[in-house]
């Protein structure tokens, strides 16, 4: 598995990943800077696509695995709109495949592709969504924003092309593990410095988290923050391969390395106090004790130690860089999930969601269709006393699909992961992490919403179409 890290492309993807962040810092202290910095970097990805198409979908990778909601870097229009990083990126994308399929290239995803039809059954109904969305949903806002994340889709092409080389395989794992390991250090950096500094000084990085749509700050008690970033799903599959090269055998260097990295990224997935996350690590350990059909070996005790380590040095960690014991608090989160706001207001919307959905199961409501629940979040309830919210939004994954493109809709989701478990023209390792990585992603689904957003989206194409 060692031979899949590429350093020299690591640490080329580590300046590109410090640059954008730095860029988006940057524009977000200087608001007259923004447009500037916005353009250049769409010229530079015009550059990478228009060099090679591989090059921009490295960049385009990159900018998922760290962007969270998209917003890093924005455009602002004259009437105060803005104009995501991402979808710009995106765009672009879509408009050089589309050149290279008037070159006459680019067509294997439509005439060689054993995933076709699998991903034509799923678009059917994302059409019937779309058509029930527009005539049945109340809000044509909620009807666009609840589509746009589906509209990723329409870049499988892209990830098909792009992933048949073994090259291109291998540049993105040193993107996900780099993106991962910027990303921990990030979410520890900020964990450690709302803890420690005073309010005026924090003002501005809370501002700019905010507003990048990165992810949450929440303030827990005295010196103790939960730091949360959407993209912080991709630590999961940073987190496995980076298991991988645990397991094998490595010299002090390399075994010092891979002990920090996985250190560091454990660290930062239980600071995000996400118990969905948590749920994928636990079922990606279970299922692979089930697919290596794990032995009582000395290797494989060593390798248990190792993890252990891991996991004592990353609650060290954190008990360092926020005075706070952390064990105590990781039993707090588990013990109050019924009573915090998060875990009750999903709690509450399982009824009139499930109620929702059986109006029309087969095929859904429609992107857009809403439902109304009590709410427990003290934001909420500063400028709703009664608690009642209207979303399109559900906290619980594989429902929200159920209602938007019903029941059918779903199994049609479902056959691309069922297919992804099926596919086995990999190496034996290589197909284990796949599915571990897949599995693990479905179970954090459950309770968070990840197969309706470009983050989850993009883990199921990169999944279905790496056929080495």
């Amino acid at each position: 598995m060692t031979n899949y890290f590429q350093p020299k492309f690591f640490k080329l993807a580590l300046i590109a990943t410090v640059v954008l962040e730095l860029l988006s810092f940057v524009a977000y202290k200087f608001p007259l800077l923004q447009n500037y910095l916005f353009g250049a970097i769409v010229l530079a990805v015009i550059i990478l696509f228009a060099k090679k198409l591989e090059y921009g979908f490295y960049f385009m990778l990159l900018e998922l695995f760290i962007g969270s909601k998209g917003y890093l870097l924005a455009g602002i229009l004259p009437d105060g709109n803005r104009i995501s990083l991402r979808l710009a990126i995106f765009v672009i994308a879509i408009l050089f495949y589309l050149i290279t399929l008037i070159k006459g290239k680019g067509k294997e995803f439509f005439t060689d592709n054993k995933w076709l039809g699998a991903y034509l059954m799923l678009a059917f109904f994302m059409i019937i969504g779309i058509a029930n969305g527009w005539l049945l949903s109340v809000s044509k806002s909620f009807w666009f924003f609840d589509l746009n994340g589906w509209l990723f889709f329409l870049a499988a092409p892209i990830f098909s092309i792009c992933l048949k080389s073994k090259n291109v395989f291998k540049n993105v794992v040193s993107i996900l593990l780099v993106t991962g390991l910027y990303l921990s250090l990030k979410t520890l950096f900020i964990l450690a410095f709302f803890g420690a500094t005073t309010a005026p000084l924090i003002g501005f990085v809370y501002y700019w988290i905010r507003n990048t749509g990165v992810g949450e700050i929440t303030f827990l008690k005295e010196n103790l923050y939960r730091v949360f970033f959407q993209s912080q799903l991709f630590l999961l599959p940073a987190f496995l391969i980076a298991c991988a090269f645990l397991r094998q055998t490595l010299n002090k260097k390399q075994l010092l390395f891979c002990f920090a990295y996985l250190t560091i990224i454990s660290s930062a997935l239980l600071a995000s106090l996400s118990r969905s996350f948590w749920l994928g690590i636990v079922v990606m350990i279970i299922l692979a004790l089930f697919l290596l059909k794990a032995k009582i070996t000395k290797t494989n005790l060593i390798f248990v130690g190792k993890l252990f380590g891991v996991f004592f040095a990353s609650l060290i960690l954190l008990s360092l860089l926020t005075l706070n014991f952390w064990p105590k608090v990781l039993y707090g989160r588990l013990e109050n999930q019924t009573e915090e706001a998060a875990g009750a207001s999903r709690i509450n919307q399982l009824q009139p969601l499930l109620k929702r959905i059986a109006e029309r199961p087969i095929l859904g409501s429609g992107f857009g269709a809403d439902f109304t629940y009590k709410t427990s979040d003290p934001r909420f309830l500063s400028e709703h006393p009664d608690g009642n919210r209207t979303t399109y939004a559900s906290e619980w994954g594989f429902l929200d699909i159920a209602l938007k493109i019903g029941i059918l809709g779903l199994l049609a989701y479902l056959w691309i992961n069922i297919k992804i478990f099926r596919e086995r023209p990999l190496e034996g390792q290589i197909w284990v992490i796949k599915c571990l990585i897949l599995a693990g992603f479905l179970a954090v689904n459950v309770f968070s919403p990840y197969l309706n957003h470009p983050l989850g989206i993009c883990l199921i194409m990169l999944l279905s179409f790496t056929n080495e």
